[in-house]
């Protein structure tokens, strides 16, 4: 890019992904704003590698205009930003609560859209944005209804974003990763072991959550989905969207008539 330093900023960089991230931009001679709200981020990296923690809560816009100031005073611009903070929320869609749904959404994402929009000044031509959503999006599963909601909004906006963005040469591309192991995996598993659900969902529950904890010994290295954003941040015409280690049942599922899912999905729940 015309010579200059290339600088990012990578949201929930204490993360599994957002770490892996950090670490491989960093190595390749970016200067990387990692930001994150929990303060473990002001000591992770040491100060010999070319990365600038920040303390930001992407929930928080007094936070966010913050981190872009001190961007800003750091850097010429941004040549990329990549949004991968993000919580799991998941259960009956009849029993979690108000607030769960809530913060489920508002960190997933309408905290990327504040992100966006408040540090788009600071974006270079021809820069890129990544949003990392999930393969859960292909065909929403019970208990997965939370987080599956806001994946799915959070790949609405970032297309209607990738179109609006044409005429001024930013681009936007979708990661779509399969099980990673990362604590969001364990919090999945947890999040299904409630004795608070409904007696009708409870075998079933413990079903999936077995599936999931199964999932957590075969589940890829985040480094592996940070080596596929990273190449997607440095081509000129990345993907508008890329899938990596999906499940390759889910992904046959996903391509079944609706009613044949739904078929199996009964037999499925009536275990309880």
């Amino acid at each position: 890019m015309n010579g200059h330093t290339r600088a990012y900023l990578v949201t929930g960089a204490c993360g599994g992904v957002g770490a892996a991230v950090t670490d491989m931009l960093a190595s390749r001679g970016a200067t990387v704003f990692a930001a994150d709200s929990r303060r473990t981020v002001l000591k992770r990296w040491p100060r010999s590698m070319p990365v600038r923690p920040l303390l930001m809560d992407v929930t928080d816009a007094a936070s966010i205009k913050k981190a872009g100031r001190t961007i800003q005073q750091s850097a010429a611009g941004l040549d990329g930003i990549v949004c991968a903070a993000g919580i799991y929320v998941g259960g009956p869609l009849l029993d979690v609560a108000d607030e769960e749904l809530r913060r489920v959404l508002d960190v997933n994402v309408l905290g990327a859209a504040h992100v966006v929009r408040e540090l788009m000044p600071l974006l270079r031509h021809g820069s890129t944005l990544a949003f990392i959503s999930s393969e859960s999006t292909r065909a929403a599963m019970p208990f997965t209804g939370p987080y599956v909601m806001s994946k799915r909004a959070l790949e609405a906006y970032a297309e209607t974003l990738r179109r609006e963005l044409l005429p001024l040469g930013i681009r936007v591309t979708v990661i779509q990763p399969g099980a990673i192991r990362t604590p969001l995996l364990g919090s999945a598993a947890r999040s299904l072991a409630s004795d608070s659900a409904r007696a009708v969902y409870r075998g079933a529950l413990r079903s999936a959550e077995r599936v999931l904890l199964r999932e957590m010994e075969t589940a890829m290295d985040p480094s592996r989905v940070a080596r596929v954003i990273v190449r997607a941040l440095e081509r000129r015409r990345p993907r508008q969207r890329r899938r990596v280690g999906n499940n390759r049942l889910r992904a046959f599922v996903s391509y079944l008539p609706a009613s044949w899912i739904d078929a199996f999905l009964r037999r499925f729940l009536g275990r309880a």
